[in-house]
């Protein structure tokens, strides 16, 4: 582990002797990305007028005149781009500051793979899970415009619109964005990874000549525009988090108790399916298994799997479906019940369900202690109890 000292002590220190984590919260380390906000077109020297390009020549209006020859802090082959279109200037829509940087390939075209980057030294940075974050537009001759963290990826629109042009080895998300009326419009993407105590990080935008379909692109195919990267340690335990907050069904309830991982619901009788949504507990980790389920059989099953933002963590929700049957499997002899000015008492069962006639879940009743009751209004019930016990229950 490393050490922070302050004043003559050190933060492990003070967590044994307040035992308080000091270090258990996140962290804004952006003043570690070299030229994070495309304000520098070298160390020390800010970009002035409107812009500047990584070029000798002088155009003549005296703001690309510069003589340098490559973003300050960043490191791309742009020589590989023949007519190259880079540099930085003001022509956004939704950025950061004064500037942002942009790249083409105005007379030529991008390879499959090319890297716009920075490394920040292992040295720099505590073992953990780093949240990066940056602006970015990838609509303009779109193909796998993609802010990365080491392996980890964000694209900039679907998952759809990635089917033939993803790169092997790399974890991905996707932003969702649609195309803006304006390509020049930035958006905000965020990307996670967890790092090793000896492991650098490379962060920064990766792109391409290949579209979704796995043609290749022509000039400009792949072009992106980017400003405002940010870097935040986030918190152990956050980070580590793989619970949801909450889940709601497209059909049916569901009693939602944050230590149950496993639920019966019973969904009402004609339902043809149904679809879980789910709601992490954190901000950002990965939910999968939220499709529609067919439950025509009578049946199904929804198994949803949360992936911490560490991407290590995991955790598993399970519903079982089945469908309310009605009144048709009534059997009055399974189990009795009295029912006194409204007050429901139900005998022989260690626990047992009430529905109204349209299967929607009234009370559960986990533990059907002696003088357990309920009071309903007036109606028509069906208490359901184990081994398929129904009853049919008539309040007056």
């Amino acid at each position: 582990m490393k050490r922070i000292t302050l004043l003559g002590w050190s933060l492990l220190s003070v967590f044994f002797l307040t035992g308080q984590n000091l270090l258990a919260q996140d962290v804004n380390l952006t003043h570690l990305i070299v030229n994070n906000d495309f304000d520098y077109m070298a160390e020390n020297e800010p970009v002035t007028g409107t812009g500047w390009k990584p070029e000798d020549t002088n155009t003549g209006s005296g703001t690309y005149n510069h003589g340098y020859t490559e973003f300050y802090g960043w490191t791309c082959d742009l020589a590989i781009l023949a007519g190259t279109s880079a540099g930085i200037n003001q022509d956004f829509e939704n950025h950061s500051g004064t500037y942002g940087a942009w790249i083409s390939a105005v007379g030529g075209k991008f390879p499959a793979f090319y890297e716009f980057s920075q490394t920040i030294a292992k040295d720099a940075l505590e073992s953990g899970t780093y949240k990066i974050q940056c602006l970015l537009s990838g609509t303009k001759m779109p193909t796998s415009q993609r802010l990365f963290a080491n392996q980890n990826v964000q694209y900039f629109k679907s998952a759809g619109d990635y089917l033939q042009n993803q790169t092997e080895g790399e974890i991905a998300t996707f932003a969702g964005y649609l195309d803006p009326v304006a390509d020049k419009t930035l958006q905000e993407m965020v990307v996670y990874t967890t790092i090793g105590e000896n492991d650098s990080l490379k962060i920064g935008i990766r792109t391409g000549c290949i579209k979704g379909d796995g043609s290749e692109g022509g000039n400009q195919w792949g072009w992106f525009k980017v400003d405002y990267f940010r870097l935040t340690k986030i918190d152990p335990v956050t980070a580590a988090d793989a619970s949801l907050s909450g889940i709601t069904l497209s059909i049916g309830s569901l009693e939602f108790l944050p230590e149950t991982s496993t639920y019966a619901v019973t969904l009402p009788e004609g339902t043809t399916a149904v679809t879980p949504t789910a709601t992490g507990n954190v901000q950002d980790v990965k939910i999968t298994g939220t499709e529609e389920v067919d439950v025509t059989s009578g049946s199904g099953t929804s198994t949803i799997v949360v992936t911490a933002l560490d991407g290590i963590t995991t955790k598993t929700y399970t519903m079982h479906y089945t469908i309310f049957t009605g009144l048709n499997d009534v059997n009055t002899n399974a189990m009795s019940y009295d029912v006194i000015n409204g007050s429901l008492t139900v005998k022989g069962v260690e626990a047992y369900t009430v529905y109204n006639v349209n299967g929607a879940k009234i009370a559960d009743v986990k533990s059907n202690t002696q003088g357990t009751s309920l009071n309903l209004m007036t109606g028509v019930y069906i208490v359901k109890a184990a081994a398929a016990k129904t009853l049919k229950v008539v309040v007056r």
